[in-house]
C-alpha cells in the first residue's frame, strides 16, 4: 500500500512497523520472500523425494506499480537483500505482472468449464475481457484482447486503494467512533504500545476479517466481533454508552454485534462504491465492446461484491446503447487467479 500510495518510493525508503520501530522496505521484502521460501523448502525437504531450492523455477508476482519506473528500484540485483533462488542461474527467477498472471488464469479456467459443459456454458470463449483483481489492499483493472494465442493489454492498467482492508479500515473507524477516542490513542497510552497495539490488529484484523468474510460469503447477516478482554476493561463503560447512541449496533457479553443495514453502508459501502466508479472507468476508456468481466482475488471473488458490482457493470453497460448483453464471471478459486495465473505462465 505504500508504494501505491507514496511517488518518492526508492531503496532508501522506509516503513514502520506497529511497535513503532522502522524497517528499509527492500528488506521487509527480502525477509518476507525469504520466510515464504524456506516453508516451502522445509516442507517438501522430508519427503521421499526430497526438494531443494534449485529444483524450483520461482515467480515474484507484481501488482500495477510495476508499469511505473520505480518496479527497477526492487529487482533483484547484486547488491539487493532480495533472496535469489539459484545464484549460478538467475533464469530461476521470473517477476510475474499479476494482471495478466490473473487474465491467463481466468481464460484458461473459463475455456475448461466451456469445453467440459458446452451447452450449458452461459457465454462462449472471449477473446476480449476485462479483468478486475480486487485483493486485500488495492484494486486492479486491466482489458485484455487475444492476439494470436497471446494476451494484450488494451488499457493503461488502473485501480485504487478499495481493496478488502478498506472494509477493515472502516469498521476500525467504527470503533473509534462508539467509544469515541479517534486512533485510540488513550487506549495506546494506557500502558505496553507493541501489547496494546497488537490487541487492536487482532481485533480489527483477525477477529473481524473472520466475520467479514463470512459476510462477504453470504453466510451470516450480521457481524459478531468477539473484542479482546484487555481492551473491554479499558472502554467497558464507552462500548455500553457508545452503542445506546448507534442504531443498528449492539453490545453484549465482550462481543460487538453490527447488523446488515450499517454493515452494507458503514463497512462494504465506500469499498463497493470505489470498485464501480473504478470499472465504469476503465470501461469508458476502452475502445472495444468488451462485455465479458472477470472478478478475481479474495475480496472481488466473494459473494456480496458480485452480487453488488455485476448490476452496477449490466446497467452501464446496456446504458452506451448494446443489445446484447454482458456476463460478470467469478472463476474457480478466484483467490488464487494470480498466483496460478503466474505458475501457469
Amino acid at each position: 500500500m505504500l508504494l501505491k500510495r507514496e511517488k518518492n518510493v526508492d531503496r532508501q525508503t522506509l516503513i514502520e512497523s506497529f511497535s513503532g520501530e522502522k524497517f528499509y522496505l527492500i528488506e521487509v521484502i527480502a525477509f518476507i520472500l525469504q520466510y515464504l521460501k524456506d516453508l516451502l523448502i522445509d516442507h517438501h525437504c522430508r519427503g521421499v523425494t526430497p526438494l531443494k531450492t534449485t529444483d524450483f523455477d520461482w515467480v515474484i508476482t507484481a501488482g500495477l506499480l510495476t508499469e511505473s519506473k520505480r518496479i527497477s528500484e526492487f529487482t533483484p540485483i547484486s547488491s539487493s537483500p532480495l533472496p535469489v533462488p539459484d545464484e549460478v542461474n538467475p533464469d530461476m527467477l521470473s517477476l510475474a505482472l499479476e494482471p495478466e498472471a490473473a487474465a491467463l488464469y481466468s481464460q484458461e479456467a473459463v475455456a475448461e468449464q466451456i469445453k467440459g459443459q458446452p451447452l450449458a456454458a452461459a457465454i462462449s470463449h472471449p477473446t476480449e475481457y476485462m479483468v478486475i483483481d480486487a485483493g486485500g489492499g488495492t484494486i486492479d483493472i486491466t482489458a485484455h484482447v487475444e492476439v494470436d494465442g497471446g494476451i494484450v493489454v488494451q488499457n493503461v492498467p488502473s485501480g485504487n486503494a478499495w481493496g478488502g482492508t478498506q472494509v477493515n479500515e472502516e469498521f476500525s473507524k467504527l470503533l473509534q467512533e462508539i467509544i469515541n477516542d479517534p486512533g485510540f490513542k488513550k487506549f495506546i497510552a494506557s500502558g505496553d504500545y507493541t501489547k496494546n497495539q497488537a490487541t487492536l490488529n487482532k481485533i480489527v484484523y483477525n477477529e473481524f476479517e473472520k466475520q467479514k468474510v463470512l459476510f462477504g460469503q453470504g453466510k451470516t447477516q450480521e457481524i459478531a466481533v468477539e473484542l479482546q478482554i484487555n481492551f473491554v476493561k479499558f472502554y467497558e463503560k464507552a462500548l455500553y454508552e457508545g452503542v445506546k447512541k448507534m442504531s443498528g449496533i449492539e453490545y453484549e457479553d465482550d462481543t460487538l454485534y453490527i447488523g446488515k443495514s450499517v454493515t452494507e453502508s458503514k463497512l462494504f459501502g465506500s469499498a463497493i462504491q470505489g470498485i464501480i466508479d473504478c470499472t465504469l472507468l476503465a470501461i469508458e476508456k476502452i475502445d472495444n465492446n468488451t462485455n465479458t468481466f472477470y472478478l478475481v482475488g479474495a475480496f472481488g471473488g466473494c459473494k456480496y461484491i458480485h452480487e453488488k458490482v455485476s448490476p452496477a457493470i449490466e446497467r452501464y453497460y446496456q446504458s452506451k446503447g448494446h443489445t446484447d448483453t454482458c456476463s460478470v464471471i467469478v472463476p474457480p478459486t478466484p483467490h488464487l487467479a494470480v498466483a496460478t495465473g503466474a505458475a501457469m505462465w
